[in-house]
């Protein structure tokens, strides 16, 4: 590769100062240059020379050197000192991506590959390579002076300018690889200084001056290619079989003459064979198409082109011969012999020249193989003894004096041994572990069932149990990191344990943490409190520090945002309300920094709030014996809000509600712990409980409610009520008292005849038939303490009182009432009336008397009982009978026709009379002759005969029910 072709052009700078690095736009358009002078990026055309300049961005903060452009020009990358910044193309967005290790004062030049996936830097006698996704930084090659600028050639190899001490310039490309530098171009430019170098799609070099007299001086070098290299290592190989082919593989030339190869050709030694293969192929193949000669040596050499032409000719492989070869021979039968022997007859093979010399039988895995030089027979061969413990699938094939026929195969043989060792073993050091993986040795019969790997030294284990397509592979772990090992692997069939394949030694070295897991977050006015779980790994170093960084929601890194601690939590300051941030950690030992742990979600700052509600409330409930009758107590706990609303919590308030989740005024207490007591509740009730936490801002929501509990104590009511002489028995029953204390006791007096019995269960009763009337008052204890409760238990014995009722007897349609008396009874009667009529409505005077009053709508009896009560106990009942009479209605007609000396009867009815039946009976008139009258006792009465008198009568009928009657008068008309 020559250089030649110098020209000159200028660029206005009066705006800017002098220029340290400029880019051009893909489209061409625009060119981004950096003027440190004034500390900005500017742009101005590529079109209109002395155009003015715009400014980009403000970069005074930085030492910018150098520019490069993304491909589809949107980002621009900044070298600075030893930062490689980037930055929009619209001025936004500057961040930094990487800082360049040991580069000395300052990195000098940047460019971009074109895929715009990494970037090349240049600085003090160094070239790196920088992955844009991952901000990794590689070193690739050592320059012996002072890099000014790194280009990137159309063929992705590198152009690297040296400027030396100042005076002289001396161009590099870097190779394919991005290694071994080599000059292409050198010089002197006097009193100049060559600044930056790039390149266009057609390979010319762009040069700028940053000599202010030179006044922004460019100009350009046109690289020149050449042809390639000849290809080395040129080999044929033959197949051996009828009709050939024949494969030539050569190594392609590393000098391609600066531009990629096109193609590549082979010749043979004979002149009437050939080949060719595409760019990037290594071997072709010549059969009877292409020339193949048979029986003559024949050599073989390659030639590479490019754009620009053809190499000159590789050297001449070895010469190589081909024969027409016999055909595989014919296997009649086959079978095993003795223990580990082939007992075999075939026939002659066909074809082939020269002859057959003998015939071979071998296994293609193990390589194991028997020779006889019989000619072709019908009588019986024995091949063997092959080694034990392989499955065989033989091929038997016929040899020459040049080559050997196809394969026949043969087989499979069983011959039962130990397996052998697997092959391919390697060790690949892990966290403290190393991963083993090898290759079964094939055949193996009987078939391998698991492998056993152990580290040396140290004795550590795995396992492997044979699955179909396992991964034939096992982690040895609890390996001490600094330490070399061995792992052997022992194969086990049902056969035996074979012979050990050992790996080569590897280090368990120590080496960076593993990043931190599980980032969180929790957000407050302006800061982040960022959470992270430790390195599972500490690379067998300390960890020694934690790093937090924020980042966009988009992920882009934000500078100078960040926080460090020996712990696993800090606060990152400084973030704006309202915006969405990520965060990462890394860890660091001695050895450096981990790896980013995956970022967080996002979490955005937020004014200060009132806190979160607390969570998981529970209570304990006791007796409060301070009090007689007890009352109860509750022990409340929960645990604290997640979120503190971004400011301390100030306090907890507890309170007691009722099992249907009505709040219980005044049941309360307060604390800054995350338990407090609540006095002064009822005993024997259900509670459920909640809690709000406060800060400063103000009190949370209440928590969810708890679970119902209820307080130990009586069930039963304060007071009983039993009649004297009577057998009665009153119940004791409590609850909430733990087991194992739930015994009764009483202290006073209690009536005589009767007897107090605790039942060992939390209930007792009180029974007999007392003697004595009046009443008695005793203490009732139960449980111990802190759950013991008592209870004031009043028992009043009474006697039987008397009850009477006036005004049982009513009529329907008229307005009634009926009063109940009773006597005292040595305690005052409540009463209750059962069986009431619809019409009636009773009402209790509160002093042993009632009545029941109404208009009877319905005549009849209701009977209905009467009870005075001594709750809750019946003093006495009484049961009675209301009567409702009513007089009878007339349903029939008033007149009846009647033809005379014809038998005939007229029914007159009645209804609703009571008592029943009513009684009909004539109190005026009289019937024609030939007619009677007859009352039919059922409410009813007949006019019937056979009337001999005409005209007409008139009697007049009384319809009688107890006291009450109705009349109506009847015509009878004889015609």
């Amino acid at each position: 590769m020559t250089a030649s072709g110098y020209d000159q052009a200028y660029v206005s700078t009066a705006d800017n100062g002098w220029l340290t690095d400029m880019v051009l736009s893909a489209d061409g358009n625009t060119v981004y240059a950096a003027a440190p002078q004034i500390g900005w990026i500017v742009r101005f055309s590529a079109t209109t020379p002395g155009g003015r300049t715009n400014n980009v961005a403000d970069v005074s903060s930085y030492a910018v050197e150098s520019l490069a452009i993304s491909p589809d020009g949107t980002k621009l990358y900044l070298a600075g000192s030893d930062r490689i910044l980037r930055l929009n193309t619209d001025g936004t967005g500057l961040t930094t991506l990487a800082t360049i290790p040991n580069s000395g004062s300052s990195v000098k030049s940047i460019a971009i590959s074109a895929d715009g996936a990494t970037l090349y830097a240049g600085g003090t006698a160094a070239v790196w390579s920088i992955d844009i996704a991952s901000a990794v930084v590689t070193k690739l090659s050592y320059i012996p002076s002072n890099i000014a600028k790194v280009s990137v050639l159309p063929d992705g190899r590198l152009l690297v300018l040296d400027i030396g001490s100042g005076t002289a310039q001396n161009l590099y490309v870097l190779d394919a690889n991005l290694a071994n530098p080599t000059k292409i171009a050198d010089g002197t430019t006097g009193s100049s200084s060559l600044g930056s170098v790039f390149t266009d799609a057609r390979g010319n070099i762009f040069l700028a001056s940053a000599d202010a007299s030179a006044a922004g001086v460019s100009g350009f070098i046109e690289l020149q290619s050449t042809v390639p290299a000849a290809p080395t290592s040129v080999t044929a190989t033959g197949s051996g079989s009828t009709g050939g082919p024949v494969t030539v593989s050569w190594t392609a030339p590393t000098d391609t003459g600066g531009s990629a190869l096109t193609g590549s050709t082979v010749t043979a030694s004979t002149g009437d064979a050939t080949c060719t293969a595409g760019p990037s192929a290594t071997s072709c193949t010549i059969g009877v198409a292409q020339g193949l000669s048979f029986g003559a040596s024949v050599s073989y050499r390659v030639t590479a082109t490019n754009a620009d032409g053809t190499s000159v000719p590789s050297a001449w492989s070895s010469p190589l011969v081909e024969y027409n070869n016999p055909q595989a021979p014919p296997v009649y039968s086959a079978a095993l012999h003795n223990t580990r022997q082939v007992y075999m007859t075939w026939g002659s093979p066909g074809g082939g020249s020269p002859a057959s010399t003998g015939y071979v039988l071998r296994d293609p895995i193990t390589g194991a193989y028997d020779v006889t030089w019989y000619t072709a027979c019908w009588c019986p061969a024995v091949f063997g003894p092959f080694p034990a413990g392989h499955t065989y699938n033989f091929d038997f094939y016929a040899t020459t004096a040049y080559g050997n026929s196809p394969a026949t195969t043969v087989g499979p043989f069983n011959f039962a041994g130990a397996p052998t060792a697997p092959t391919g073993a390697t060790a690949v050091p892990g966290d403290r572990s190393a991963t083993v993986s090898w290759t079964p040795y094939p055949g193996v019969y009987p078939a391998i069932t698991s492998y056993a790997v152990t580290a040396s030294p140290g004795g550590a284990t795995c396992s492997y149990t044979v699955v179909d397509e396992g991964t034939n592979s096992c982690v040895v772990t609890g390996l001490e990191t600094g330490s070399t090992y061995t792992f052997s692997i022992v194969p086990t069939s049902s056969y035996s344990d074979g012979a050990a394949a050992t790996t080569d030694a590897v280090e368990i070295a120590q080496t960076v943490p593993a990043a931190p897991t599980n980032v969180t977050g929790i957000a407050h006015d302006g800061y982040v409190d960022v959470y992270w779980d430790a390195s599972d790994y500490d690379g067998g170093l300390a960890i020694t520090g934690y790093w937090a960084q924020a980042y966009t929601s988009e992920g882009v890194l934000i500078d100078g945002a960040v926080c460090s601690t020996t712990g696993t939590a800090c606060g990152i300051t400084g973030l704006t309300n309202g915006v969405d941030y990520k965060f990462s950690v890394r860890a660091t030992n001695d050895l450096g920094y981990s790896d980013y742990a995956t970022l967080s979600s996002t979490y955005a700052p937020i004014p200060n709030v009132v806190p979160d509600a607390p969570t998981a409330v529970s209570a304990v409930v006791a007796a409060d014996t301070s009090v007689v009758p007890s009352r109860g107590t509750a022990v409340v706990s929960w645990t604290a809000p997640v979120f503190d609303g971004g400011i301390p919590i100030t306090g907890y308030w507890a309170q007691a509600y009722t099992s249907a989740g009505v709040l219980i005024d005044g049941a309360v207490c307060s604390t800054t712990a995350l338990s407090c007591t609540i006095s002064g509740i009822a005993q024997a009730t259900a509670y459920k409980f909640s809690v709000r936490a406060t800060n400063d801002v103000g009190y949370s929501e209440y928590a969810g409610l708890s679970s119902s509990v209820t307080t130990p104590g009586f069930t039963n009511a304060k007071s009983a009520l039993v009649l004297r002489d009577v057998e009665a028995t009153v119940s004791i029953a409590t609850t909430g008292l733990p087991v194992g204390a739930r015994k009764l006791k009483r202290s006073g007096a209690i009536p005589g005849g009767m007897t107090f019995v605790d039942n060992g269960d939390g209930t007792a009763r009180i029974s007999g038939s007392p003697t004595t009337s009046g009443k008695v008052t005793l203490t009732i204890t139960g449980g111990d303490a802190p759950n013991q409760i008592t209870q004031r238990l009043t028992l009043y014995v009474a006697d039987s009182p008397s009850i009477s009722l006036t005004g049982l007897i009513a009529t329907r349609g008229k307005s009634t009432k009926i009063r109940i008396t009773t006597s005292a009874g040595g305690y005052r009667s409540a009463l209750e009336v059962t069986g009431l009529p619809s019409w009636a409505t009773f009402t209790d005077k509160g002093n042993g008397t009632g009545e029941i009053v109404g208009v009877p709508d319905t005549a009849g009896t209701t009977s209905i009982s009467v009870t005075a009560l001594g709750y809750p106990v019946a003093l006495g009942t009484v049961d009675a009978t209301i009567v409702v009479n009513s007089a009878p209605s007339f349903t029939s007609g008033a007149s009846t026709t009647m033809a005379r000396g014809v038998l005939a009867s007229f029914v007159i009815r009645t209804s609703g009379g009571y008592p029943t039946p009513s009684v009909l009976t004539v109190f005026s008139g009289s019937l024609q002759r030939g007619l009677i009258f007859v009352d039919n006792g059922d409410g009813t009465a007949t006019i019937s005969g056979t009337p001999t008198q005409l005209g007409r009568r008139t009697i007049k009928v009384r319809a009688t029910a107890g006291s009450l009657y109705s009349q109506q008068a009847i015509r009878v008309i004889v015609e």
